[in-house]
């Protein structure tokens, strides 16, 4: 039996948030493709940092699915090392100062979880790892409207990271990019706008299913 592994941040994971975990699309590969033994390593909040970590676990597997991209790009309020710190805080002290730094800030690129240029080596280092086997790349979701009403700029980012995968893809015969280019996103996502609802889940499975 041929082996699949999903790398994928909180799209491609159990979160609570009311959706029957059998409707997510890994869940629904293992209906779609029985064939398959399906090991889903995925995380909330993962970046594309996280393929170091998880190298040494997919020597077996003979299909890579990945959906990580969306925590590295998203502009922010706080950097990564910011967001610890105040995480450690009481939270009457976290909020004061979440509060006074809106005021002088806003969501930016310049505090982006994972730079442009470390993004496309993380890309490069994973294809290049993993040159003899098929890696299928969902690639990075157009924003819904809540999402843009929450973080203006999300868009561009977004935009501009999937150009990396584009770019890093496009000489690698083992590399195949899964791209949902929708109008409507929102007919797809909860009410974030952005992670997927049960029709978002079951399209991605679909595509991921044709490409298998």
């Amino acid at each position: 039996m041929s082996n699949i592994t999903i790398i994928g941040d909180s799209l491609a994971y159990n979160r609570p948030d009311g959706l029957d975990n059998n409707l997510r699309w890994p869940a629904l590969l293992k209906e779609k493709l029985p064939g398959y033994q399906i090991n889903n390593l995925s995380l909330g909040s993962s970046t594309s940092d996280r393929f170091r970590k998880v190298g040494a676990l997919l020597s077996d597997t003979d299909i890579l699915i990945v959906q990580i991209g969306i925590v590295d790009c998203a502009p922010r309020l706080f950097t990564m090392l910011e967001n610890k710190i105040i995480a450690r805080l009481p939270s009457f002290i976290s909020k004061r100062i979440i509060a006074q730094v809106k005021k002088k800030r806003t969501q930016s690129t310049n505090r982006s979880y994972v730079k442009p240029e470390i993004f496309e080596r993380n890309l490069l280092e994973l294809f290049n790892t993993f040159a003899r086997k098929v890696v299928l790349y969902v690639k990075i979701l157009p924003a819904g409207k809540r999402f843009v009403s929450l973080n203006p700029t999300i868009q561009s980012a977004i935009t501009q990271y999937n150009a990396i995968i584009d770019k890093c893809a496009k000489d690698y015969k083992h590399v195949h990019l899964i791209d949902l280019k929708l109008n409507d996103i929102d007919d797809y996502t909860l009410e974030d706008g952005y992670h997927l609802n049960a029709k978002g889940h079951l399209l991605i499975s679909e595509l991921i299913t044709a490409a298998v």
